[in-house]
């Protein structure tokens, strides 16, 4: 059984990241919020803040958002926003 879950993260330009990951962290208005496999489904408005992309290798994927919406159900979760900027390390 795997134990990853489908993330996307688009701008209405492109799409940013789309495949398998580990985790996702987002920040939300509510604070920060971590989605592993299983996550119950939640929607959150995002603030400006990382959003952090662990994929199913461990390599971490960093993207800078000025804000935006974020959806999980059924080991899926989708960050929409205007645009980002992936961080390089």
């Amino acid at each position: 059984m795997k134990d990853t879950l489908h993330i996307t993260v688009a701008s209405v330009a492109e799409v940013l990241y789309d495949g398998e990951g580990k985790s996702i962290l987002v920040p939300s208005v509510e604070g920060q919020m971590q989605v592993l496999k299983g996550h119950a489904p939640t929607i959150a408005v995002l603030t400006s803040g990382e959003v952090k992309v662990v994929d199913k290798d461990g390599k971490e994927h960093v993207f800078r958002i000025p804000g935006g919406l974020f959806e999980t159900s059924h080991n899926t979760a989708t960050v929409l926003i205007k645009e980002a900027n992936e961080q390089t390390s």
